[in-house]
């Protein structure tokens, strides 16, 4: 989460993101974390993450 904030706070300075703005975005409403399983060819499981956030529900 930390290299993301990073990331955002770049982006809002190149596009002269407003402050409230950034702030708003830097706050998540929810966020789903899944571990999916997968069997590999030769038989074994590799395990990896998938990750949904919002940061807003206004839309639906």
């Amino acid at each position: 989460m930390r290299v993301l904030k990073k990331n955002l706070i770049i982006a809002a300075k190149l596009i002269n993101l407003h402050p409230n703005t950034l702030e708003y975005l830097k706050k998540t409403e929810n966020a789903l974390i899944k571990s999916i399983p997968i069997t590999k060819d030769k038989g074994s499981v590799k395990t990896f993450k998938g990750y949904r956030v919002y940061h807003s529900n206004l839309r639906g």
